[in-house]
């Protein structure tokens, strides 16, 4: 937990608001309209990236990079 905690402290944390949740729903709905899904959680961090106008830093390319409006950017280490 201290190292959680501690990490934390040094990021800004986005807010879970009722924009996001509505940017997940049509996210999900397209994506399902699509036959790719990638998970309630990944498309919520991804909602949430794009509302709040952030980039996604990720290793996880295939679930993300499939995503319109999403800042992504994906490290080579």
């Amino acid at each position: 937990m201290e190292v959680v905690r501690a990490t934390l402290e040094h990021l800004e944390l986005l807010e879970l608001s009722i924009t996001v949740c509505e940017k997940y729903g049509r996210l999900t709905n397209e994506l399902g309209s699509k036959g790719s899904h990638i998970g309630d959680l990944d498309a919520l961090i991804a909602s949430a990236a794009i509302v709040h106008r952030q980039i996604l830093l990720t290793k996880n390319k295939k679930h993300f990079q499939m995503i319109d409006g999403l800042d992504l950017h994906v490290p080579n280490y």
